[in-house]
């Protein structure tokens, strides 16, 4: 991340930005017209809004520069190169003081409601750009100022309305954290998709091909009702690729329907390049877009939803495993994905030391306190990939996927010295142990059920060896 310690870094990437999206604009630009997308101003906001250390008394100087040196391309005198730098600058920051108060767990669209932000920032953009650089516009349109201030207030809210999207919702949305289950994982890994269940590249390419036929059929049927045929395949991308991708699509749909009408390579409407029809077209063709974008943010809001009410459900509050239903299911569930393609698999079966005594002497909140103590060095010790679940009391167990022999003991004596090693002040600086049953499998019917009971036995013999040790039994394989 840039950092504080190099603050001329945040001045490169902004400068850098600006002058990049106002090049890709000014390249969308037919003489004589507004350009068909203008990045610049929407990016400008979003990347202000994600990188709060991009903010700074440096910021809008230094954008400003951007801005004038992308648009030397365009041969503009300078006063009118200068007058619309200001427009710019002022759309930016409309939609930047809007954008900014949005909550910051919808900052990356990830609700129903944060669309309304879009909107409103998209809103204020328009008409504040279009206040201050219609007088420029309309002399390098040759129009009158009042239907110069229409083309950019319409230009400006379709633009802000299908690339801020695509800023703001860049990047996962849900932090991998140590949870020590792989669905959680999956969901972390994959915060771009809505559900980890579905393929997701499988689901991309078909969103991806459903567009080009739709884009296809349209130009080839062309007609007024054509614009909306990309509307199928974008809803397709709501419901199974998550926000982003489906707000980037809308964007490559909509200025790819754009450019083509500027250049006159389809022709939807009458009268293609005609500077009202485009920005019909470009409004119109900005609001579809809207529509999917927010499906797929209530979808993926409510899929957050479900993995706090199923973590919650599915969690010991105390230590932070799995319920033991939810390890006994989860555990099936890991065994059975590698029946024909088998790996190894060891149990661990774990029971803290003379934990009645320390209830007896210290009172279970000391009891509590010394096993909440032992979830965190467990998760701590253990992957993302493996199972670490209570199953009743003082005992718990861990399944772990893919490791050796040597391996998995190594994770075994890792859990019993750092918990050996754990300071206790309930009592009194006096050390509490776990003792620790290890069975190793490979093969491809592997039994939870049996690896259970096997572990069990081991944990058995490793207790009544003098307790505060890893005994390990090792399974044949099928």
């Amino acid at each position: 991340m840039l950092g504080r310690r190099q603050p001329w870094l945040n001045v490169l990437f902004v400068f850098l930005a600006v002058v990049v999206a106002t090049l890709v604009g000014v390249s969308t630009r037919p003489a004589g017209l507004l350009a068909a997308v203008w990045p610049a101003n929407a990016v400008l906001a979003g990347l202000l809004i994600r990188r709060p250390e991009l903010v700074g008394w440096w910021t809008w100087p230094t954008a400003a520069a951007g801005y004038y040196l992308g648009d030397l391309w365009t041969g503009d005198p300078t006063g009118t190169n200068i007058w619309l730098t200001v427009g710019n600058l002022s759309s930016a920051a409309a939609a930047y003081l809007v954008l900014r108060r949005m909550p910051r767990g919808e900052r990356r669209l990830d609700s129903s409601a944060s669309i309304l932000y879009v909107m409103g920032a998209a809103l204020a953009a328009g008409l504040v750009s279009a206040g201050v650089a219609c007088w420029a516009m309309s002399w390098i349109l040759g129009v009158t100022v009042g239907q110069a201030w229409v083309f950019v207030f319409g230009a400006e809210l379709a633009n802000h309305i299908v690339i801020l999207p695509v800023v703001l919702a860049f990047g996962p949305v849900l932090r991998r954290g140590r949870s020590g289950d792989s669905t959680r994982r999956q969901i972390a890994e994959h915060g771009w998709w809505p559900d980890p269940d579905r393929p997701p590249v499988r689901a991309l390419v078909v969103s991806v091909a459903l567009l080009v036929v739709a884009e296809t059929v349209a130009a080839l049927v062309g007609g007024p009702g054509a614009m909306t045929f990309v509307l199928p395949a974008l809803l397709v991308a709501a419901i199974t690729v998550g926000v982003f991708p489906t707000a980037l699509l809308a964007l490559i749909s909509t200025a790819w329907t754009l450019i083509a009408i500027g250049e006159g390579w389809v022709s939807y409407l009458p009268g293609p390049n005609d500077q009202e029809t485009t920005l019909s077209l470009q409004i119109g063709l900005a609001l579809i877009a809207l529509g999917p974008i927010a499906v797929a943010g209530a979808i993926q809001q409510r899929n957050e939803t479900l993995v706090r009410v199923w973590h919650g459900a599915s969690r010991d509050q105390l230590t932070g495993s799995l319920t033991r239903s939810a390890f006994l299911d989860q555990g099936h569930a890991a065994l059975g994905r590698f029946h024909e393609f088998p790996r190894p698999f060891a149990v661990l079966m774990m029971d803290l030391d003379r934990f009645k005594d320390i209830n007896d002497t210290h009172g279970h909140s000391v009891g509590d306190a010394v096993l909440q103590r032992f979830g965190q060095v467990v998760r701590r010790c253990v992957r993302d990939t493996d199972l670490f679940g209570r199953m009743g009391g003082e005992e718990f167990a861990v399944l772990l996927i893919g490791l050796s022999e040597t391996s998995a003991y190594g994770v075994a004596e890792r859990i019993r010295q750092e918990f050996a090693a754990e300071f206790h002040p309930e009592l009194g600086g006096s050390p509490a142990t776990v003792s620790l049953g290890l069975v190793h499998a490979m093969g491809p019917r592997a039994d939870l059920s049996r690896l259970l009971d096997a572990a069990d036995r081991s944990l058995y013999l490793a207790k009544s060896r003098g307790r505060n040790q890893v005994y390990q039994e090792t399974e044949a394989s099928d």
